[in-house]
Protein backbone atom coordinates (compact mmCIF):
# COMPACT_ATOMS: atom_id res chain seq x y z
CA UNK A 1 0.00 0.00 0.00
CA UNK A 2 2.95 2.25 1.14
CA UNK A 3 4.62 1.67 -2.33
CA UNK A 4 1.16 2.08 -4.18
CA UNK A 5 1.00 5.91 -2.58
CA UNK A 6 4.57 6.61 -3.19
CA UNK A 7 4.74 5.81 -6.83
CA UNK A 8 1.12 7.84 -7.18
CA UNK A 9 2.66 10.71 -5.65
CA UNK A 10 6.20 10.20 -8.09
CA UNK A 11 3.58 10.12 -11.23
CA UNK A 12 1.68 13.69 -10.09
CA UNK A 13 4.67 15.08 -9.24
CA UNK A 14 6.45 14.55 -12.51
CA UNK A 15 3.76 15.11 -14.51
CA UNK A 16 3.19 18.82 -13.11
CA UNK A 17 7.07 19.33 -13.50
CA UNK A 18 6.17 20.94 -17.07
CA UNK A 19 7.63 24.17 -18.35
CA UNK A 20 4.41 26.69 -17.23
CA UNK A 21 3.24 29.16 -19.94
CA UNK A 22 3.60 32.33 -18.61
CA UNK A 23 2.70 34.38 -21.68
CA UNK A 24 1.29 33.18 -25.12
CA UNK A 25 -0.42 35.10 -28.02
CA UNK A 26 -2.11 32.96 -30.58
CA UNK A 27 -2.28 34.17 -34.73
CA UNK A 28 -5.08 32.34 -37.00
CA UNK A 29 -3.21 31.86 -40.41
CA UNK A 30 -6.75 30.33 -42.46
CA UNK A 31 -5.12 27.85 -44.15
CA UNK A 32 -2.16 29.84 -45.51
CA UNK A 33 1.03 31.86 -44.34
CA UNK A 34 2.35 34.66 -46.43
CA UNK A 35 5.86 35.03 -46.33
CA UNK A 36 5.28 38.94 -46.39
CA UNK A 37 3.23 38.44 -43.30
CA UNK A 38 5.19 37.75 -40.18
CA UNK A 39 3.63 37.27 -36.60
CA UNK A 40 4.56 39.70 -33.95
CA UNK A 41 3.96 39.46 -30.37
CA UNK A 42 5.22 41.24 -27.20
CA UNK A 43 5.57 39.93 -23.91
CA UNK A 44 5.84 42.67 -20.94
CA UNK A 45 4.92 42.44 -17.16
CA UNK A 46 6.36 38.70 -17.08
CA UNK A 47 5.84 37.17 -13.97
CA UNK A 48 8.62 34.30 -13.62
CA UNK A 49 10.24 32.48 -10.69
CA UNK A 50 12.30 30.71 -12.67
CA UNK A 51 15.59 31.28 -13.17
CA UNK A 52 15.47 31.56 -17.41
CA UNK A 53 12.63 31.07 -19.28
CA UNK A 54 11.99 29.58 -22.95
CA UNK A 55 10.17 30.94 -26.18
CA UNK A 56 8.57 28.68 -28.10
CA UNK A 57 5.68 28.33 -30.59
CA UNK A 58 2.47 25.82 -31.20
CA UNK A 59 2.47 25.37 -34.77
CA UNK A 60 -1.03 23.60 -35.87
CA UNK A 61 -0.49 22.65 -39.94
CA UNK A 62 -3.24 20.29 -41.78
CA UNK A 63 -2.03 17.08 -43.54
CA UNK A 64 -1.81 18.53 -47.26
CA UNK A 65 0.64 20.99 -45.82
CA UNK A 66 3.24 20.51 -49.12
CA UNK A 67 6.49 19.87 -47.30
CA UNK A 68 7.96 17.35 -44.69
CA UNK A 69 9.78 20.44 -42.90
CA UNK A 70 9.83 24.03 -42.54
CA UNK A 71 11.31 26.72 -42.33
CA UNK A 72 11.13 29.85 -39.35
CA UNK A 73 12.94 33.20 -39.09
CA UNK A 74 12.91 34.09 -35.19
CA UNK A 75 14.07 37.15 -34.09
CA UNK A 76 14.04 37.93 -30.13
CA UNK A 77 14.18 41.24 -28.93
CA UNK A 78 14.41 42.51 -25.30
CA UNK A 79 14.61 47.25 -25.56
CA UNK A 80 18.04 47.22 -27.90
CA UNK A 81 19.50 43.80 -27.38
CA UNK A 82 18.61 40.79 -29.67
CA UNK A 83 18.39 37.71 -27.76
CA UNK A 84 18.01 35.20 -30.89
CA UNK A 85 18.11 36.33 -35.10
CA UNK A 86 18.59 33.01 -36.78
CA UNK A 87 16.38 31.06 -39.45
CA UNK A 88 16.00 26.82 -38.66
CA UNK A 89 14.85 24.23 -40.39
CA UNK A 90 11.35 22.09 -38.15
CA UNK A 91 10.41 18.62 -39.32
CA UNK A 92 6.93 18.18 -39.52
CA UNK A 93 7.31 14.19 -40.67
CA UNK A 94 9.22 11.26 -38.98
CA UNK A 95 12.01 9.12 -40.85
CA UNK A 96 8.94 6.46 -42.29
CA UNK A 97 7.24 9.92 -43.63
CA UNK A 98 4.27 10.37 -40.97
CA UNK A 99 3.36 13.80 -39.50
CA UNK A 100 4.42 14.86 -36.26
CA UNK A 101 2.20 16.18 -33.47
CA UNK A 102 -0.84 15.44 -31.80
CA UNK A 103 -3.91 14.79 -33.90
CA UNK A 104 -7.03 16.10 -34.60
CA UNK A 105 -8.79 14.63 -37.43
CA UNK A 106 -6.75 16.28 -40.64
CA UNK A 107 -5.30 18.90 -38.59
CA UNK A 108 -1.73 18.34 -36.41
CA UNK A 109 -0.69 20.62 -33.87
CA UNK A 110 3.67 20.41 -32.74
CA UNK A 111 5.58 22.10 -29.81
CA UNK A 112 8.44 23.84 -31.65
CA UNK A 113 11.58 25.38 -29.33
CA UNK A 114 13.04 28.78 -30.31
CA UNK A 115 14.74 29.95 -27.60
CA UNK A 116 16.00 28.13 -24.39
CA UNK A 117 17.86 29.90 -21.68
CA UNK A 118 16.36 33.46 -21.68
CA UNK A 119 17.48 35.46 -18.45
CA UNK A 120 14.09 35.71 -16.24
CA UNK A 121 14.83 39.04 -15.34
CA UNK A 122 14.19 40.18 -18.89
CA UNK A 123 11.14 42.43 -19.62
CA UNK A 124 9.57 43.59 -22.66
CA UNK A 125 10.19 40.88 -24.86
CA UNK A 126 9.31 41.06 -28.71
CA UNK A 127 9.05 37.89 -30.67
CA UNK A 128 8.96 38.09 -34.63
CA UNK A 129 8.05 35.17 -36.52
CA UNK A 130 8.28 34.47 -40.36
CA UNK A 131 7.75 31.49 -42.48
CA UNK A 132 10.52 31.70 -44.53
CA UNK A 133 9.88 28.57 -47.03
CA UNK A 134 10.56 27.77 -50.72
CA UNK A 135 6.38 28.82 -51.47
CA UNK A 136 5.49 33.07 -50.77
CA UNK A 137 2.41 31.96 -49.38
CA UNK A 138 2.88 28.22 -47.91
CA UNK A 139 -0.69 26.27 -47.33
CA UNK A 140 -1.73 24.51 -44.95
CA UNK A 141 -0.70 26.53 -41.77
CA UNK A 142 -3.57 26.69 -39.80
CA UNK A 143 -2.96 28.59 -36.61
CA UNK A 144 0.26 30.08 -35.03
CA UNK A 145 0.86 30.42 -31.34
CA UNK A 146 4.15 32.27 -29.51
CA UNK A 147 4.82 30.71 -26.06
CA UNK A 148 6.89 32.13 -23.25
CA UNK A 149 7.54 29.64 -20.65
Amino acid sequence: MERSLLFISLLLFLASCGNPTIGSEGFDMNGSWDFTSPVRAKFSDIQNTDSYMAAAIKLTYSDDFPFENIYLKAVITCKSDTLLNNIKSYDLQNDLGQWIGNNDGRNYTIKLNLMDSIDANTTDIHVKLEQYSREDKLTGIQTVKILIE
